[in-house]
């Protein structure tokens, strides 16, 4: 037996020493799971966040095309005389 030690001490080093308890795993799986959740949520929500930007983003392209196309047809139109204003 080592000198320095009483043997109480000595036997809650050796208790210590064996591993993790049932009860420190959990904790440690519980806090793992919540942080994820966590990120996979902000995750999640930023994606919903790009999709809808990215949806307006184009709608607003198509529309700017559109009245493009308006303004050029409105602008070829043919002007005729026998029409009234």
């Amino acid at each position: 037996m080592l000198p320095y030690f009483s043997s109480s001490k000595l036997r809650i080093f050796q208790r210590a020493s064996r591993g993790f308890t049932i009860i420190e795993l959990l904790a440690a799986i519980t806090l793992v799971s919540i942080i994820m959740f966590v990120v996979v949520t902000f995750v999640d929500v930023s994606r919903q966040s790009i999709n809808h930007s990215q949806s307006r983003l184009d709608s607003a392209s198509l529309a700017t095309r559109v009245f493009e196309r308006i303004h050029l047809d409105l602008a070829n139109m043919v002007r005729r005389d026998d029409v009234a204003n």
